[in-house]
């Protein structure tokens, strides 16, 4: 490693995809979450999913997913890394779950052609609320007698703030040496942490993407999004309403109120929605942020474009 190389955390999304999109690396994660040797992992094909998913109806929603796997004998998965808290995570992760799961059957197939689809959450935030421990995993199971319904849909959350909690189970030791890194925030942290030759090998393509000036801009852009898209939501949370009440004050009475906060909500909804769509959000991010309906947003967008 070059002395000063800028540091670029894997927990971008953008760098979680590049470097996952190499077999080996990602052979070495499988291996961690699944808890069987990596000989036993054969991938059939990586794609990264920077793109609208494919729409079934004009209703359908749009989403993008990170990193999309196929693995012999063991299914699809879905992985997807979110540095930052977004509303309804669990709906989200839950949809484009089962959306994979009906991809995976061809047009007219067998029920039994369907293959088994996992999606695994990697959070840079907390979503579970009932334990402290960094891994949680989900089955369809029965309330009472806990057997599985089915075998065919699994989801799988690692949540990074919750690492340093309590010591990892004996089961969950590799896994946890792959969270630790994705959570390193520093060259020394991320050489700090017991690696096996997967992680070596995330580790390099870390620094051969520090090194390319055309990645790092990507990385830094994506950065930038990010950062717009919080703050956009922060905006939305603490200065919508006043401004829509500010409005109705000025009218002076009851309907006035009620009429001058509607009319400054909505056009401020309309504004971040705009400033959204120039920052390349999708219709799902900018409906969180804006309250708007993705219909609208739609004609928003039309209206915007050159």
């Amino acid at each position: 490693m070059k002395k000063n190389m800028t540091f670029i955390p894997m927990s971008n999304d953008y760098v979680f995809t590049e470097i996952m999109k190499h077999p080996k690396v990602l052979i070495g994660f499988l291996s961690a979450l699944l808890k069987v040797p990596a000989e036993e992992i054969t991938v059939k094909s990586i794609r990264i999913m920077n793109r609208f998913l494919p729409k079934d109806s004009p209703n359908d929603k749009q989403g993008i997913l990170d990193v999309r796997v196929e693995v012999s004998g063991r299914g699809t998965f879905v992985i997807e890394m979110q540095a930052r808290p977004f509303p309804f995570w669990e709906n989200r992760s839950i949809y484009y779950t089962c959306k994979s799961f009906v991809e995976g059957g061809q047009s007219g197939a067998e029920y039994d052609q369907f293959q088994k689809t996992v999606g695994i959450s990697i959070l840079g935030f907390n979503l579970i609320s009932d334990s402290d421990y960094f891994y949680s995993s989900y089955k369809l199971r029965e309330d009472r007698r806990h057997t599985v319904y089915s075998e065919l849909m699994e989801i799988h959350v690692i949540e990074l703030k919750k690492l340093m909690n309590r010591p990892p189970e004996p089961e969950d030791e590799a896994l946890y040496r792959w969270a630790m890194q994705l959570n390193a925030k520093s060259w020394e942290e991320a050489h700090m942490i017991e690696k096996d030759p997967y992680i070596e090998e995330a580790l390099k393509e870390l620094e051969r993407l520090s090194l390319d000036p055309e990645r790092r801009d990507e990385y830094e852009y994506r950065e930038r999004s990010l950062r717009d898209y919080a703050t956009m939501t922060k905006y939305m949370k603490t200065t919508v309403f006043e401004e829509g009440r500010e409005e109705g004050r000025k009218e002076g009475r009851k309907e006035g109120r009620e009429e001058g906060h509607e009319e400054g909500r909505e056009e401020t909804q309309k504004e971040v929605a705009v400033n959204a769509i120039k920052l390349g959000l999708s219709n799902e991010q900018i409906h969180a942020i804006s309250g708007i309906p993705e219909e609208m947003i739609e004609e928003l967008r039309k209206k915007s474009s050159p």
